[in-house]
């Protein structure tokens, strides 16, 4: 059972704490950053770089596979990239200061590449495929079975 003194006690009590934690500021104050002008050389280098990543599967496939921050957050910044990057090609007065960067990064890329290295990531391996004469008998295997089920049914 409920004592009314008990009850009235706890109510007094969540009360008092209440106003006291209006007025106890324990929280972290936010002061605005003070940021000096980002280049936008290295803006436009980063960007081009990402782009060219994010639109080339197997360059995007190769960052995937290394990264560790997940392919969802990583998709994010690709993507991000792939829309800023055509606003960043057409200026004229951005590409006069530091020159074509998406055709700097694009021929870098694929000499990177060739030596396993993608974006930041170095070690990239090449996919071997054997493809030989056993993908054959499995077709036909897996044709075989299929087909013997299908034909067999009543």
């Amino acid at each position: 059972m409920h004592s009314t003194l008990l009850t009235t006690l706890a109510l007094c009590l969540t009360l008092f704490n209440l106003s006291l934690a209006k007025t106890i500021n324990t929280g972290a104050i936010l002061t605005t950053r003070q940021t000096t002008g980002a280049d936008p050389c290295l803006d436009y280098s980063i960007t081009a770089t990402h782009a060219i990543i994010g639109t080339n599967t197997t360059y995007r496939a190769a960052y995937y596979a290394l990264s560790n921050v997940g392919t969802l957050y990583d998709a994010r910044m690709l993507d991000a990239a792939i829309a800023k990057l055509p606003s960043l090609k057409t200026d004229v007065a951005l590409n006069a200061q530091c020159g074509n960067q998406t055709e700097i990064k694009t021929a870098e890329a694929a000499t990177n590449f060739t030596m396993g290295i993608v974006g930041p990531f170095s070690g990239v391996q090449p996919l071997v495929l054997n493809a030989g004469p056993i993908v054959v008998v499995v077709v036909a295997l897996i044709c075989g079975i299929f087909g013997a089920t299908w034909m067999l049914m009543p």
